[in-house]
């Protein structure tokens, strides 16, 4: 069961000194330390895709990438069952607006009627494509290559598709689409995009400190508060979407490049390491939080995050003056977070080792203040898997390459919104592995691309002190002890072995995108009735 209590954490108190250096466009940044007036500020009245009201529409929910909606469904967890299922085969990130879902595949990009899971279109020629987002009267993906493709959300029809031609894919960031631009990183550069045509709005090759030294961009970025967060190597940054131009600039140190970054209104993780990430105020780069993120995906909404490492997933808040933390023992099983409302919904991969977890492939609610169940679904009870959306009465799921829609029961027995009972018509599943890249495919299904090797033994994160880097010690206690001063984040050696004496990780992380793009052909029909195609498992297995 989950744990939970109270304690005082000491405030920030000194704000992060801010580099003096300019962005490769020459405009100064603003200083962190400085009050600053309004304008100087990002806003939170400023919304990224203000044309449309829906709630994930994109990889991890919106421009924000923080895995978090305001609305809480408050599902009755005992009566969710699949009201329809896809077979998408390596089912990867999905965008869910205006009643239809968006997903990819190897071969093709698919629009799905949310009500039943049937195709509305199908495009194939953009193969390999990834990580849909929408906004406006278009879809876009990165094609095979790593270019931006615009499709029309109406039919599929391509619109435009970007002249930015990477060598390497995987050199290719996740993109984002905001404030009418497509952010996207390749090679090192950050581009603006014009959604509009796919024209270059804006680029930044590298960033310039003080002494004249360049920083190339690193992972993607995160559009809220009438900004553009970005990372290079050794600095965060708030940009101005329109030109580029710098609100503010931090130091920050780097290790990982294949984090998401996350923003919303009170929170930012830009930068840090595989072990810890600082959160960072969203208006002036501020270090308000430290988080880790081993085998847990670390997810954000205004008042709290998501974490845990390899024995634990915790949930804390920001606040020193109001602040709760709870935890949940998982012992090396990874976890994909998302956070609805006032509730924590977590996938909890099968257990290494099941008599010290709480949870093993199971689908959990949690309070998010305090930790306490709400409900638990058993993957022997219904299809479920790492969340892939959260959307007005419908939690979108992965199982053995299928996306599940699930749903309350209505009082007449059937799912709510399933056309006639038979939602899960003649789909079967088969299981794979995705894999990962730069450009937001998965590495690992089960933490949508944030898993690791099992480090050891337990892990203890005790004080996170002095700048951004957290020291390691063998204990038998997760990870959830006093958070004490400037960015210190759990580390361990590179072979996976912890060791009390050292490993030392550096400041801030960068999180892989979490999801991955699919492999195969869409079913067509709709999935496989869950109880039958139990009932076959069991019959074929005896």
């Amino acid at each position: 069961m989950p744990m939970w209590n109270r304690r005082s954490v000491l405030a920030t108190s000194v704000a992060l000194a801010v580099a003096s250096g300019i962005a490769s466009n020459g405009v100064g940044a603003f200083d962190a330390d400085d009050e600053g007036t309004a304008a100087d500020r990002p806003d939170p009245s400023l919304e990224p895709n203000p044309d449309l009201d829906e709630q994930w529409l994109s990889a991890d929910g919106g421009a924000g990438n923080a895995r978090s909606v305001p609305n809480d469904p408050e599902f009755d967890g005992e009566a969710l069952e699949p009201a329809w299922s896809v077979d998408i085969d390596h089912v990867g990130s999905v965008a869910v607006t205006d009643e239809t879902i968006y997903a990819t595949n190897e071969s093709a990009v698919v629009a799905l009627e949310a009500a039943d899971g049937s195709v509305v279109w199908e495009a194939d020629d953009v193969g390999h494509a990834s990580e849909p987002a929408v906004d406006g009267d278009s879809v876009y993906v990165s094609g095979e290559h790593g270019e931006i493709v615009a499709l029309d959300r109406a039919d599929g029809s391509i619109r435009w598709s970007s002249d930015v031609d990477p060598e390497d894919r995987n050199a290719v960031s996740r993109h984002t689409v905001a404030y009418g631009a497509v952010f996207v990183v390749v090679e090192g550069t950050l581009y603006a995009l014009e959604a509009d045509d796919g024209s270059v709005r804006w680029q930044l090759d590298a960033v310039e400190d003080e002494d004249g030294e360049t920083d190339e961009f690193r992972s993607d970025v995160a559009a809220a508060n009438g900004v553009v967060y970005a990372v290079t190597e050794g600095f965060a940054l708030a940009l101005e979407p329109e030109s580029g131009d710098e609100r503010w600039r931090v130091e920050a140190t780097t290790d990982w490049s294949d984090r998401p970054s996350r923003a919303t209104a009170t929170g930012v993780i830009v930068g840090g390491s595989y072990y810890g990430s600082p959160i960072r105020d969203a208006e002036t780069g501020e270090r308000i939080a430290a988080a880790t993120s081993e085998y847990v995906e670390l997810v954000l909404d205004d008042e709290m995050y998501v974490g845990g490492d390899a024995h634990a997933f915790y949930g804390r808040s920001y606040a020193a003056d109001d602040e709760y933390e709870w935890k949940v023992d998982i012992h090396y099983s990874q976890v994909s977070a998302a956070i609805a409302g006032e509730t924590v919904y977590a996938y909890v991969h099968e257990a290494e080792h099941p008599p010290s977890a709480a949870y093993s492939a199971d689908l959990v609610a949690l309070d998010k203040r305090d930790g306490t169940e709400r409900w638990a679904r058993s993957g022997d009870e219904v299809p479920v898997g790492p969340i892939r959306a959260l959307s007005g009465d419908t939690l979108y799921v992965s199982h053995d390459d299928e996306l599940v829609a699930l749903r309350e029961r209505s009082d007449d027995g059937e799912s709510d919104g399933s056309d006639d009972g038979d939602a899960n018509g003649d789909e079967s599943a088969d299981g794979s592995t995705e894999s990962e890249s730069a450009n937001g495919d998965d590495a690992d299904d089960a933490t949508d691309g944030e898993s690791t090797e099992g480090t050891g033994d337990e892990t203890s994160t005790d004080e996170l002190t002095d700048d951004e880097s957290t020291d390691t010690e063998t204990t038998d206690e997760s990870p959830t002890d006093d958070v004490l001063g400037d960015e210190e984040s759990s580390g361990s050696d590179e072979e996976g072995a912890e060791s009390a004496d050292e490993t030392a990780a550096a400041e801030d992380a960068d999180a892989t995108p979490g999801l991955t793009t699919g492999a195969g052909i869409v079913g067509g029909a709709l999935g496989l009735e869950w109880i039958r195609r139990k009932t076959s498992a069991d019959e074929q297995t005896d």
